[in-house]
């Protein structure tokens, strides 16, 4: 019966951010894709439409679980416009 040494936890754990980092630029290419595909357009629309399921089930199925629609649907909505929107006063 062999016992687990402190030398093979730690070549697992090597082996594991190894594995990790070595798929990290692949992830950030597709994150940088999809940031590139996700506009400010397709992101307020995102937000509107998690907006109106909350209203819609909300209605139909009243529920504390709604606030996670409700909120994302509120920080994409608003955070789709520009800048300068915001700084008009």
């Amino acid at each position: 019966m062999r016992t687990f040494a402190l030398r093979d936890l730690f070549q697992a754990v090597i082996g594991f951010v190894r594995y990790l980092t070595g798929n990290l630029s692949m992830a950030s290419k597709k994150l940088e894709a999809f940031r590139e595909w996700l506009t400010p357009k397709r992101r307020r629309r995102a937000g509107a439409s998690l907006m109106i399921i909350w209203m819609i089930g909300l209605i139909s199925y009243p529920s504390t679980y709604w606030v996670c629609v409700m909120i994302p649907g509120i920080i994409f909505f608003f955070n789709a416009w520009p800048p300068e929107v915001h700084d008009k006063r």
